[in-house]
């Protein structure tokens, strides 16, 4: 009987103990998180805060949340913006986060097929990093070689198309560098060799291209396939986005082309100039460098698009007038 009274007595402190242990679980048990951005509004309370986080997933519970934030006395320490929340997080990393505003992020999406110059410009309005810094960068050879490991002038088509979460305070080389980071890791998921730099970069160069001409995926190795047999007969590319590729600096767009467009000697117009320009007009992505890589097995040398934005192919000069004429 003294022993049961002795028990019963105990059992407010197993229950406290297990509280507590169940509690401490709650704060410091991390969540496996990828990329995701959370936004504190300017005035929110440490309650709603705490709804928010788990309404998305981010915290196991609201209870220990608040449970850390009275404890730590910060309700008033949480600040407003955009946090980050990747990797493992717990709920007392979590308040630490919020409380130094250490993670402040932006969320850009970069398109397929934009130059270096337009990439930088889309940055800039985005209030990331300076657009007379990133340009310096990605004109200097030294830069551009340390973060590429390639021998190349330019940053031009290793800035990998793609959404991106950048912290405010990044400087402008680790912009560029999470973007070029961001190809090379693509490449190794998807088994593609860059081991011979030359020769990765010649497909590069013919990606870009491809890039600029096709919309639709399934096109992309017959394009690539019209380039190469031109190559291979010694032939000009003649490929329209080259020709216009010096614009691309002063941000000037060309929706039409005229003749003296085609027939400006510039470095990169493939009009003027034989074989492939010296660096590629944009970045492709993977799917656009893989059609460069394996392209269609074709007889093709021309083609042009549609009011559909598909193409039509011929392999003589003569069939490419007649199906234009039919298609007027």
């Amino acid at each position: 009987m003294i022993m049961h009274k002795k028990i019963q007595k105990l059992i407010p402190l197993i229950i406290f103990v297990i509280f507590i242990v169940l509690l401490l679980f709650e704060i410091n048990s991390p969540i496996v998180l990828n990329n995701q951005i959370f936004v504190i509004e300017n005035g929110q309370s440490a309650r709603t805060i705490a709804e928010n986080l788990y309404n998305k997933g981010l915290i196991r519970s609201t209870f220990a949340f608040n449970v850390v934030v009275r404890l730590k006395n910060c309700d008033k320490q949480l600040k407003h913006g955009s946090y980050l929340f990747n990797g493992k997080i717990s709920i007392k990393s979590a308040i630490e986060k919020i409380v130094s505003g250490e993670i402040e992020v932006k969320q850009i999406t970069i398109p397929e097929g934009l130059s270096m110059y337009a990439t930088t410009r889309l940055i800039s309005n985005y209030n990331l990093g300076s657009l007379e810094i990133m340009n310096e960068l990605i004109n200097d050879s030294t830069f551009a070689k340390k973060i590429t490991g390639f021998d190349v002038n330019t940053l031009e088509g290793f800035l990998y198309p793609d959404t991106y979460i950048f912290n405010v305070n990044y400087k402008e080389d680790e912009i560029l560098s999470k973007m070029v980071n961001n190809l090379f890791a693509r490449l190794h998921r998807n088994k593609i060799s860059f081991e011979d730099k030359e020769k990765f970069y010649a497909i590069l160069k013919m990606a870009s291209i491809v890039e600029k001409e096709a919309v639709f995926n399934d096109e992309k190795p017959v394009i690539a396939s019209v380039y190469y047999n031109r190559l291979k007969k010694k032939m000009r590319l003649q490929a329209d986005p080259t020709s216009i590729y010096h614009l691309e600096e002063k941000g000037i767009k060309k929706g039409k082309l005229y003749y003296k467009d085609v027939r400006k000697d510039t470095p990169h117009n493939t009009y003027t100039n034989y074989g492939l320009p010296p660096t590629p007009i944009c970045s492709p992505s993977i799917s656009t460098i893989k059609a460069s890589i394996n392209p269609a097995d074709t007889n093709y040398l021309f083609f042009f698009a549609t009011p559909d934005r598909r193409h039509i192919f011929t392999t003589s000069y003569k069939d490419h007038l007649n199906q234009q004429k039919s298609k007027i």
